[in-house]
């Protein structure tokens, strides 16, 4: 066990160096601060002005419709989700690397082990920039708009929380699926186009039919911040997890048993 535990922490030490070093990866977190913010102004922007004058409103936003201005954005902010558990896993497996890497670790569940760990942390880093970027974004414009927006406190109610807290949570599973998702595909051009067309196009067109959408993952998923956790699917946040679950056991099963 001691000798596990010790391959273990080295792999996960190796993945973590090999991780900070790719490019792509650290450009998406700043990336995802960026368009975070830059979107969280964008919808909060249309919370304070009227849609037929184009004028800022004669009343101050309140912090529950700036986290909807937020929320409002995460069709575009699941794509960072997505990109970061791509990007953590495909410049490995999709190149002559991943040879180098075998011959370090030999044993594949070790090493599976120390990717989804790491997979599982630039995730959850991911989501959180997504989320203060958009929350910072839409804070600035309500502030910018009326001198002072609404005061910090406001924010701290149960049900915003709530939200802001599923929210993080549907970002950091959808990240995780496409993490499985691409360990499965283990090509970085089907894996964008496969889960960039589910989230983006397939879950929309399939809309209008809410008994086959709800099972969908981030149309499941997307129960854990809207206000009608009903609406579509009652257990839609495990309705994700499952799908997260399934593709990151497909792709762990197909690591270990193929060739590199």
């Amino acid at each position: 066990m001691d000798r596990r535990a010790t391959a273990l922490g080295r792999a996960i030490a190796a993945e973590w160096s090999k991780t900070i070093s790719l490019r792509v990866l650290p450009a998406t977190m700043l990336g995802a601060i960026v368009a975070a913010a830059l979107l969280g102004a964008v919808y909060a922007f249309g919370t304070v002005t009227d849609p037929m004058t184009g004028k800022i409103t004669a009343t101050s936003p309140t912090a529950a419709e700036l986290v909807d201005a937020v929320l409002g954005a995460m069709t575009f902010l699941q794509v960072v989700a997505v990109l970061i558990g791509i990007f953590v896993i495909i410049p490995d497996v999709a190149s002559p690397v991943i040879r180098t890497t075998l011959l370090a670790v030999p044993r594949r569940g070790i090493l599976l082990g120390a990717k989804l760990i790491i997979a599982s942390a630039a995730v959850a880093l991911g989501a959180t920039a997504a989320m203060l970027g958009g929350l910072c974004g839409a804070g600035i414009v309500g502030s910018i708009a009326f001198d002072n927006g609404p005061p910090l406190g406001s924010f701290v109610t149960e049900e915003i929380l709530q939200r802001v807290a599923g929210a993080w949570l549907y970002l950091a599973l959808i990240g995780m699926f496409a993490f499985g998702s691409a360990l499965a595909l283990r090509q970085l051009v089907p894996a964008l186009i496969g889960l960039l067309s589910l989230v983006l196009i397939l879950s929309p067109l399939l809309s209008a039919a809410p008994g086959v959408a709800k099972w969908l993952p981030d149309t499941a998923g997307s129960q854990l911040y809207l206000h009608d956790a009903s609406a579509h699917h009652p257990f839609g946040g495990l309705v994700l997890a499952a799908w997260a679950l399934v593709a990151i056991a497909t792709g762990g099963l197909l690591f270990i048993r193929r060739d590199a």
